[in-house]
């Protein structure tokens, strides 16, 4: 058994509860999902706020004066792109 499983079956234990092994087991599955679903919202809002200083940038930007090579500029718009992709079908 891993440690995170002793220590919430010692948790429970210390506050009376009496869970079965297989009981505490999917406890601490849902407990992982938890914290598998606040990272992805974390994620998400921080590639949404990447996003919209990406677009600032695109506007303010004087491309036909930079120093940018044609597949440099290529991934400055492919990138974003991929990013707006995933977030659609995260948020769905």
């Amino acid at each position: 058994m891993n440690n995170l499983f002793n220590a919430q079956k010692e948790a429970l234990l210390s506050e009376g509860f009496n869970f079965t092994d297989a009981e505490i087991q999917k406890l601490v599955e849902i407990f992982k999902i938890e914290q598998q679903a606040a990272r992805i919202e974390q994620l998400t809002a921080s590639l949404t706020r990447m996003l919209e200083k990406h677009d600032l940038m695109m506007k303010k930007v004087n491309f036909g004066a930079s120093f940018l090579d044609a597949e440099c500029l290529m991934e400055i718009n492919t990138a974003p792109a991929q990013a707006r992709a995933l977030l659609d079908g995260v948020q769905k």
